[in-house]
């Protein structure tokens, strides 16, 4: 099977609509000061800031004021069920809403036992390269899972961001074998963050899986704070700028790798 995603029925490009001034989730007031939105592709993995996929009957639009604070997010109300339920009633108002999808010849199953394998992760992450179970069962909500990470010196170069070797702390918040795998990130103080990584996983007519990879922020997290506390609106809203099309492109990296690896690993399942 081929790397193309399937056909489905576009409504058309996003359109930005001004909107009284929202919450700053986390930043400062100052940065609420205009109106962006966009969206990337690829001509086989698709990769966006906002998911094209609803009907407009389904949709929910978001619209806050500035690309450095957010971006118009439409998700179908099933696809916002799923997130809400992950992220807690403010899991629809976004700083980052970024997803990428890539059709893989293999069963919903065996694609979830890959992905929710976050130890072995480092075969496929542009970052994380591995790492351990730290507490509950492995793979199963409320397990916390500690990451060795690696970030090279010329990603956003000129913002203050990790660089070097670290570790993260993640939190599974969805586990629903053979459909969905998401893990929250914790801050300092092992508090879980609005910050969530998942992997979806859809049957496609014919044989095979669709699996979509999303990062969704809400609130500013720890980290995000602490790169932006020092910027001024205009380095800010840079930052955001490029730290979305890093997102954009680890997940299409990531999808890539995984296709790849699950596809050899497979054996037939």
């Amino acid at each position: 099977m081929g790397h193309c995603t399937r056909l489905r029925s576009d409504p058309g490009p996003p359109r930005c609509v001004a909107r009284p001034p929202r919450p700053t989730y986390g930043l400062p007031a100052r940065l609420i000061d205009s109106d962006h939105c966009g969206t990337h592709s690829h001509r086989h993995r698709r990769v966006t800031g906002v998911p094209r996929t609803a009907q407009p009957a389904d949709v929910l639009v978001v619209v806050d004021r500035s690309r450095a604070v957010a971006a118009i997010v439409a998700v179908t109300r099933h696809a916002l069920a799923e997130e809400v339920s992950v992220l807690g009633a403010k899991g629809h108002r976004e700083l980052f809403a970024v997803h990428g999808e890539i059709e893989v010849n293999a069963t919903g199953q065996h694609i979830y036992e890959v992905v929710s394998d976050l130890p072995a992760s480092g075969r496929w992450s542009p970052e994380c390269r591995g790492g351990k179970w730290i507490s509950g069962t492995p793979g199963a909500v409320g397990a916390v899972f500690r990451g060795d990470n690696v970030r090279s010196d010329d990603v956003v170069p000129w913002a203050p961001v990790v660089r070097g070797e670290w570790q993260t702390t993640a939190e599974v918040v969805r586990a629903a074998p053979g459909r969905m795998f998401a893990w929250a990130m914790r801050n300092s103080a092992g508090e879980r963050q609005e910050s969530v990584w998942s992997y979806e996983i859809n049957a496609v007519p014919g044989g095979g899986s669709l699996l979509i990879h999303r990062f969704r922020m809400g609130e500013a997290t720890e980290g995000i704070r602490g790169i932006t506390a020092g910027l001024d609106a205009e380095a800010t809203e840079r930052f955001f700028t490029q730290w979305t099309d890093k997102l954009r492109g680890d997940i299409e990296l990531t999808l890539a790798r995984l296709k790849t690896y699950i596809e050899q690993s497979s054996g037939g399942r």
